[in-house]
This record gives C-alpha cells, sequence and structure tokens, in this order.
C-alpha cells in the first residue's frame, strides 16, 4: 500500500511536477493530499502528475483526484495527468471520468 511521491517545481517554466508510484488508495489519498494540495500554494500555471507507476487507483483514490481538479481549477491552476498506468486508466474510463481529466501520454 506504498504510495512514493517526487516533486519538484521546474527551474523554467512555472510547473510543477509530482511523480506517484504505488497504490492511491483509502490508506494512501492522506498522504497524498499531505504533498500535492500544498504544491498548489504558490499556485504554479501547471500541476503534472505522472501516474505511469500507480499501481491500484480505488474510490478513494478518485475522489482525491476529483478534489485536486476542483481545487485546481478554482486556483487557475491546469491539471494534467501524464501517462496513467492502465488501473487508473480502467478506474477513469469505468467511472466516466475520463474526458473530466486532461491526459498526457
Amino acid at each position: 500500500m506504498l504510495l512514493l511521491l517526487t516533486a519538484g517545481r521546474q527551474a523554467s517554466s512555472d510547473e510543477v511536477l509530482a511523480a506517484l508510484q504505488g497504490e492511491l488508495v483509502t490508506e494512501t489519498v492522506g498522504a497524498f493530499r499531505d504533498r500535492v494540495f500544498p504544491l498548489l500554494d504558490p499556485a504554479p500555471t501547471r500541476l503534472v502528475l505522472d501516474v505511469s507507476r500507480v499501481t491500484a487507483l480505488g474510490r478513494a483514490g478518485v475522489r482525491t483526484l476529483v478534489a485536486l481538479r476542483r481545487k485546481c481549477t478554482s486556483a487557475g491552476v491546469h491539471l494534467v495527468l501524464r501517462s496513467p498506468s492502465l488501473p487508473v486508466r480502467r478506474r477513469l474510463t469505468d467511472g466516466h471520468l475520463d474526458p473530466f481529466f486532461e491526459i498526457e501520454n
């Protein structure tokens, strides 16, 4: 159930890249929120979440991504999900949420 997150602000742009690895499920969403939501202050132009190494996305993870999307929208931040893994793609497609997120391959 380990969720690892590495994040950094790109020096040449107003973009923050956060790479996730592991499961985004009930047991890990708190740590995700604690690490990702503060990246919005100060608000970057873009927040890119690399979700290529996410091995499981539970309902709590989906709800947290939706909450992050809403927070980004209200802060004027462009949220991008980069290279979604198969479990992420499946969960978003099954929940009819894929059009709600910008996906970058």
